[in-house]
């Protein structure tokens, strides 16, 4: 029965350090080899004190009452957005009577040594994109073992390593396209490209202005909102990206002016008469669309003087004395010239009546109606008179002159119909027929017509 009985090591006194092998003086490393395993008692107190040493060879090696390490329970600290090749830590709960953590890592985060001798370790973060915490793993040593990977505990959430590694530099402001334009026109100002930027931020002068201030690349399109002029010096722009925004953007190359005009393009005036009717002598006015600072440069017909405002948008004309004829009013020409330049020759379009023509429809009877239109019997006139009287068309006629005969042809031209006076002055049918007769030259006397 040896319940009660035990094993008695003998006493050794070992030396000060645990590869001093004393046990044979000299002893040769084959001899070392060959006492691997041996089991003393050391009483003193040089190595780790009073115990049961082993010899493994090397060295004696006290055994100790151990256990593996307790689990460690993972958490977090630091930042949860870092940028590209930045670092953050990762801590787990420190474990009683452990010596190190063996850390394993998803890939995208690293470390330079993945066993710790505290409970955290600096991760970097190699790679851009999100990491659940989850997905790192930790366990707690000693001398007695490892333990079993640490459980979540308050680790929840995510690593994000952006995909910038740092803020990007101050762009540089340049220049690009028309150094003056038009009024809501547009050019476009540069900056330098930034090497890593994702987004220019810019901001505008009053005056200038653009669909988005924010661009995804080194251009932005300004519109001239305002007429004035302004120092490119007035615009700011910063580069952006993940990791934040930069300075404001140096100078650079960017000197100068941008000129907004006052006009947004070139002016094609309309044109309106003051008078649908004129006397021979009598004053009407044309106007333009008027623009400030435009000039105007006019044509006119003949048959008028100017009064006043040839370079205006008001021309004032008078009808000469003589004239009797109407006006017709695409004799009137202007052309604009503003800031953006010269436009378009713009005409006039239709008549003014002159009412001192005697071949008009006033007061007179309708001599014939042809589909829909009425002539008007003129009387006898001068050529000259009847330049705006207009025949009809063959018909029959409602009275005859006395002395005067229709003949069953009509005068060449549009102006008027010619009658003949017959050496008898009898017609019997308005399709006279004329044993002799006489006709009435263009430059004679002539019956005319007006159409209404």
């Amino acid at each position: 029965n040896t319940a009660n009985l035990g094993l008695l090591l003998p006493n050794v006194t070992l030396g000060t350090t645990p590869g001093e092998f004393v046990l044979v003086a000299g002893a040769t490393e084959l001899q070392k080899q060959e006492a691997k395993g041996m089991v003393v008692y050391y009483p003193g107190a040089n190595l780790n004190g009073p115990g049961v040493y082993v010899w493994d060879g090397s060295e004696w090696v006290i055994v100790q009452d151990c256990t593996p390490p307790a689990q460690p329970t993972l958490t977090k600290t630091d930042a949860t957005s870092i940028n590209l090749t930045a670092t953050t830590t990762i801590t787990c709960g420190s474990v009683t009577g452990a010596t190190s953590y063996i850390w394993t890592l998803p890939g995208g985060l690293s470390a330079s040594n993945l066993t710790t001798t505290t409970n955290s370790i600096t991760v970097t973060g190699s790679t851009a994109g999100t990491y659940d915490i989850n997905q790192i793993t930790v366990k707690a040593v000693n001398d007695c073992g490892v333990s079993d990977p640490a459980t979540t505990g308050s680790g929840g959430g995510t690593i994000v390593v952006r995909t910038c590694s740092g803020v990007p530099e101050a762009p540089t402001l340049t220049r690009t396209g028309a150094t003056t334009i038009n009024r809501n026109a547009t050019t476009t100002i540069t900056c330098g490209s930034v090497t890593g930027a994702t987004s220019y931020i810019w901001t505008l002068p009053g005056g200038l202005s653009a669909s988005n201030l924010t661009t995804t690349t080194n251009v932005i399109t300004v519109t001239g909102s305002t007429a004035g002029t302004y120092n490119i010096n007035q615009i700011t722009v910063k580069a952006g990206n993940d990791c934040g925004v930069s300075n404001p953007a140096t100078t650079g190359s960017g000197g100068g002016t941008i000129v907004v005009r006052t006009c947004t393009g070139v002016l094609n005036p309309s044109l309106s008469f003051s008078v649908s009717q004129v006397a021979s002598g009598g004053q009407f006015t044309v106007t333009a669309t008027n623009q400030t600072g435009a000039t105007y440069a006019w044509t006119y017909p003949s048959s008028v003087t100017v009064v006043s405002g040839l370079n205006t948008n008001q021309l004032t004309v008078q009808v000469g004395a003589s004239v009797i004829t109407d006006i017709d009013k695409s004799g009137f020409k202007v052309k604009a010239t503003n800031e953006c330049g010269t436009g378009a020759t713009i005409s006039g379009s239709g008549t003014i009546k002159n009412t001192s023509n005697p071949c008009t429809s006033s007061g007179r009877s309708i001599y014939v109606t042809q589909s829909g239109v009425n002539y008007y019997y003129c009387g006898v006139q001068t050529a000259s008179a009847c330049v705006n009287a207009r025949r009809p068309a063959a018909a029959a006629v409602t009275s005859i002159t006395a002395g005067k005969c229709q003949t069953s042809g009509w005068a060449s031209g549009n102006n008027a119909q010619t009658y003949w006076f017959c050496s008898t002055p009898t017609c019997t049918d308005y399709q006279a027929t004329c044993a002799t007769f006489s006709v009435l030259s263009d430059t004679g006397e002539t019956n005319c017509y007006l159409k209404d």
